[in-house]
C-alpha cells in the first residue's frame, strides 16, 4: 500500500478508497477470491492458492478485507512504518522509505557488510532506517484501523511422525501437479547430493513432472554434489546440466544489491546472481527451490546457542552468543528485543528455537534473495513455502530432524530408488584432511606413550 507516484508505479484501485501501489520492478495482479470479501493480492511471481487452508506456494499476500497478511512464512516481505493514517505498508524498505520521505530517521549503521552473521534480523540488516519494520508471518496489516495485529499463521508441530511425512508428500505431489498445470516452460530443478532437493525430486518423478536438473559449481561447493546429481540424473533419465559461475560482475552486483535495498549481501547476491547462475532460465520456464526444508534442520543454531535460555535471554546476549563477540549494533540488538516482545506475547505451538529459525534465519535472509529471483526472467517456486509443510518439518524431535529422517521417508514413499544413492558424500580433499588429521591425533598419541615410557625409564 504505498502511495508513490510517476511513471515506475502502477495503481489498483481497492475498496473503500484505498489504492495499491507498487513499483514497476514488482508485478501486482489482484485475483478475484470467492466473493466480494475475498481476495489475492500477488505480488511477484504468481502462484497461489488459498492461504487459510495452507495449501499455497510461492510470493503472495492475501488480501482479506480489511486484514492484509503476506504468505504463510514470511517470503514476500511486507515493510511498514508509520501508523493510523501516516501508515505505509510496501513490499521493500526502500520503497516504505519513498512513501515517507522525511518522516523516517536514519538508521545508524550504513556498511551492509557488517552484517554477514548468521543470524538475520527485523528490520532486514543494513536496511538504513530502523522505523521500517517487516511484518513477521503472523501478523497482518488491519486496512481499517491502519494498524498491525495478530494473524495466526497456523505453523505448529503436527500429532505424529507419520502424519508430517504424509502432509509433506501430499504436499509436494500437489505441488507438481499444480506446476505441470500451469508452466508453460521447462520446470529445472537445481540438484545436489542433498537430501532436500531430493525430496522435491521425489514428488515429481511420482507424478510424473517432466523436468530438467541444474547443479551450480563454484568455490567452496563439493563437487561431490556435481557427481551424485548427474547419476541421479541418468538413471531415472533427466537430462542435467553442471553450470560454473562466471566471474562476478560488479554492475550487476550492484543491481541486485539495489535492488534489496542491501538487504543481506551473501554469496547469492555477491556471486550467484552477478556470475550468471542462472543463465540457464528463460521466460515461461520455473526454477523449484528447496531450500526453505531446513526449518526442519536448525543445524546452525543449537550449535551457536548452546544452553542459552531463549526465554530469558536479551537480544543482546543472543547476538553475542551466536555471533561470538561481546556486544552487537545497538539498532539489531534492539530489534532482537522487539522480536522477542511480540513472539511472547503470542505464542503458536513453536519453541523458541524454531520461532528464532523462522522469523530471523529463514524468511529474513529469504526474502532478501527472494527480491533478486524478481529480476529473473522464469518464475522461482517454493514448495516448501507452505504451512503443511513447515509445520510438518518441525514436527519431529531434534535429532531427527538434524538427521533429515523425515526427508527419507518421504523419499521412501514416493520414490525408494532415490535413497540408492549417497547422501551428501564426502570428496577425496574431504577424506584427505580427515586422514591427515586422524594420522595426527595418532601420532599425537604415540608421542604421549614414549614420553610416559621415557618417563617411567628414568
Amino acid at each position: 500500500m504505498a502511495f508513490g507516484s510517476g511513471d515506475a508505479w502502477r495503481h489498483v484501485p481497492l475498496p473503500d478508497g484505498w489504492v495499491l501501489s507498487a513499483h514497476r520492478a514488482l508485478p501486482v495482479d489482484v485475483d478475484d477470491g470467492d466473493g466480494p470479501e475475498r481476495r489475492r493480492l500477488v505480488l511477484g511471481h504468481r502462484y497461489c492458492v488459498d492461504p487459510a487452508t495452507g495449501r499455497g506456494s510461492g510470493r503472495y499476500a492475501a488480501l482479506d478485507w480489511p486484514l492484509l497478511r503476506n504468505d504463510p512464512v514470511g517470503l514476500l516481505a511486507l515493510f511498514h512504518t508509520g501508523a493510523g493514517e501516516d501508515l505505509v505498508v510496501a513490499s521493500h524498505p526502500a520503497l516504505a522509505l519513498q512513501c515517507s520521505l522525511g518522516t523516517v530517521p536514519p538508521y545508524d549503521i550504513t556498511d551492509p557488510l557488517e552484517h554477514r552473521h548468521p543470524i538475520n534480523f527485523i528490520p532486514a540488516p543494513a536496511t538504513r532506517w530502523r522505523a521500517v519494520r517487516r511484518t513477521f508471518c503472523d501478523q497482518a496489516i488491519d486496512l481499517d484501523a491502519a494498524a498491525v495485529v495478530h494473524a495466526d499463521h497456523g505453523i505448529r508441530p503436527m500429532p505424529s511422525f507419520a502424519a508430517a511425512r504424509d502432509a509433506i508428500a501430499e504436499e509436494l505431489c500437489r505441488f507438481a501437479e499444480e506446476a505441470r498445470r500451469r508452466i508453460p516452460g521447462t520446470v529445472f530443478l537445481p540438484l545436489t547430493a542433498g537430501l532436500d532437493s531430493r525430496t522435491v525430486a521425489a514428488a515429481f518423478l511420482a507424478t510424473g513432472l517432466p523436468f530438467e536438473t541444474v547443479t551450480l559449481r563454484f568455490v567452496g561447493k563439493p563437487a561431490t554434489d556435481a557427481t551424485v546429481a548427474r547419476r541421479i540424473s541418468r538413471a531415472f533419465g533427466l537430462r542435467h546440466q553442471a553450470l560454473a559461475l562466471r566471474k562476478p560482475d560488479p554492475a550487476l552486483r550492484d543491481r541486485f544489491a539495489a535492488q534489496v535495498s542491501d538487504a543481506f549481501e551473501d554469496w547469492t547476491l555477491t556471486h550467484t546472481f552477478p556470475g550468471d547462475a542462472y543463465r540457464y532460465l528463460r521466460a515461461g520456464d520455473a526454477m523449484i527451490v528447496a531450500g526453505c526444508f531446513e526449518i526442519g534442520r536448525q543445524h546452525s543454531y543449537p550449535k551457536a546457542l548452546g544452553d542459552l535460555d531463549l526465554s530469558a535471554a536479551s537480544g543482546a546476549a543472543i547476538w553475542a552468543r551466536v555471533n561470538k563477540v561481546t556486544c552487537g549494533p545497538t539498532a539489531l540488538t534492539d530489534a532482537l528485543d522487539d522480536w522477542k516482545a511480540w513472539r511472547g506475547a503470542h505464542p503458536d505451538g513453536l519453541d523458541w528455537l524454531a520461532a528464532l529459525y523462522l522469523d530471523q534465519r529463514l524468511t529474513a535472509w529469504r526474502a532478501s534473495i527472494e527480491l533478486g529471483y524478481d529480476l529473473l526472467p522464469a518464475v522461482v517456486l517454493h514448495p516448501a513455502n507452505h504451512v503443511r509443510i513447515l509445520s510438518g518439518m518441525i514436527t519431529p524431535d531434534p535429532a531427527d530432524q538434524q538427521s533429515g529422517r523425515l526427508q527419507r521417508a518421504v523419499i521412501e514413499a514416493l520414490e525408494p530408488r532415490l535413497l540408492d544413492y549417497p547422501v551428501n558424500p564426502p570428496s577425496l580433499e574431504q577424506r584427505l584432511r580427515w586422514l591427515r588429521g586422524r594420522w595426527r591425533r595418532r601420532a599425537r598419541r604415540v608421542a604421549g606413550l614414549l614420553t610416559g615410557m621415557r618417563a617411567e625409564g628414568r
